[in-house]
């Protein structure tokens, strides 16, 4: 997230990338969402930190993070309940949701509720942006007990106009954790593959040319990319492998 307006201790400019910090596990702890800062256009980053979540149910897990900013400077935070997704693998029927959280300062966020929920299929990694008047959510699926491989991912789509009551509108063939950068009215979508990091485009952020998919630099190895465009027109992307995040 490159943030346009200043927030808290953060100001306007400040590249902020949330993710979810998986450290404590072998120690028995659970997964946390943390986050680094860049004031140098991603040339040096921040140690982690973590943030706070008040008012959240008990026993939720939140992770795989999006974070938007709104107009009136706030952060809202999209996420999934881990616990809840374990569960609906081992064949319980609840629905999957995504809910949400906003935040004055960008370190500490209220749990506002569920904002989307799945009944057809394990939903994860949602990522929210805004085009032209709406939100736009997307976010990979998953057919309910059946088993997924390489070349089958789909990516559902929903939209809004409060960010916080999302419906459902399509759903596409395309693998891949989602990100999403708007340029110029067009959005790209990018994802991943076996060849690297893959990228296709949308004029509306709803049809989407599946058969013309894009492979970036195979060198960019790994998946889950978070790409933004900066005020001087380059480009910054984190994305994640098996090793390390880059």
């Amino acid at each position: 997230l490159l943030l346009a307006k200043d927030v808290g201790d953060f100001k306007a400019g400040t590249l902020i990338s949330h993710f979810v910090d998986a450290s404590e596990i072998d120690d028995g702890g659970e997964e946390r969402i943390g986050y680094i800062t860049s004031e140098d256009e991603g040339a040096t980053w921040s140690d982690l930190e973590i943030i706070t979540l008040d008012d959240l149910p008990e026993d939720f897990i939140p992770v795989d993070p999006s974070v938007v900013q709104l107009e009136d400077k706030r952060l809202r935070l999209y996420f999934f309940d881990a616990a809840a997704n374990v569960n609906l693998l081992k064949g319980e029927t609840a629905d999957s949701t995504f809910y949400s959280a906003v935040s004055e300062d960008g370190e500490t966020f209220t749990f506002e509720g569920e904002i989307y929920s799945s009944d057809v299929s394990i939903i994860t990694d949602p990522e929210v942006f805004w085009f032209e008047d709406s939100w736009l959510l997307y976010n990979p699926a998953f057919v309910k007990n059946k088993p997924w491989g390489p070349g089958e991912g789909q990516i559902q789509i929903s939209k809004s106009k409060d960010g916080t009551n999302f419906e459902y509108l399509t759903t596409i063939d395309f693998e891949g954790i989602p990100g999403v950068m708007v340029e110029g009215g067009i959005i790209s979508l990018f994802g991943c593959s076996k060849d690297g990091i893959t990228r296709i485009f949308s004029e509306d952020g709803l049809s989407f040319d599946t058969s013309e998919v894009e492979t970036l630099n195979p060198k960019l190895s790994g998946c889950d990319p978070d790409p933004v465009q900066l005020e001087n027109g380059t480009y910054v992307m984190m994305l994640k492998d098996s090793e390390k995040t880059k």
